[in-house]
């Protein structure tokens, strides 16, 4: 369904700023990938509205898996097997940030695997994931397509091992590998 792709698109989109947005701050902070916050704006809700809520995070998103979701702002998955469906029960698109905690916790593990510096490795490889050409393709801007193309620039970058470490990255969240269209 058209709506569908819309929305797995739109949530990628989101995923990719995200991710942008991540390697920006560590930068500014001259933050590693084992020591950075994986938050984003952590001071985003006052203590009134965490309190209100029964949160004991202010962060609007992490990449990271949080302890305890209840007490966490960001409910969105970080797994395939908690993925909400891109379209509503209405058959409405899903909000871009509802599902942008599955790839942005690859992100993070694939940081982890690499290590050092996010700018030194996986950002090299989502650059060049955005702006290849194959890319564009519609059908290419799926979980299945990004996690494809990402691999394939860490194998162009890093070798082998580079590969594997992004396959691995992929996995753990639940995306299995796929061809491109």
């Amino acid at each position: 369904d058209k709506w569908a792709a819309f929305s797995e698109a739109d949530t990628l989109n989101e995923h990719i700023a995200d991710c942008f947005g991540m390697m920006v701050k560590q930068f500014s902070n001259n933050e590693d990938a084992q020591n950075g916050s994986w938050e984003f704006a952590p001071e985003w809700y006052s203590q009134t509205a965490m309190t209100a809520m029964g949160w004991e995070k202010g962060y609007i998103r992490t990449f990271l898996i949080p302890q305890d979701i209840a007490k966490q702002p960001d409910k969105g998955p970080k797994h395939m097997n908690n993925l909400v469906p891109f379209l509503t029960k209405d058959k409405d698109p899903q909000d871009g940030h509802t599902n942008c905690g599955i790839p942005n916790h690859a992100f993070y593990l694939a940081a982890q695997s690499f290590g050092g510096k996010t700018w030194d490795s996986v950002c090299k490889i989502w650059y060049a994931a955005l702006i290849d050409p194959v890319f564009r393709a519609p059908t290419n801007q799926t979980f299945k397509g990004w996690r494809q193309l990402t691999t394939s620039h860490a194998e162009k970058f890093f070798g082998e091992d580079g590969k594997e470490k992004m396959d691995k990255a992929w996995q753990q969240v639940g995306l299995e590998g796929n061809r491109l269209l």
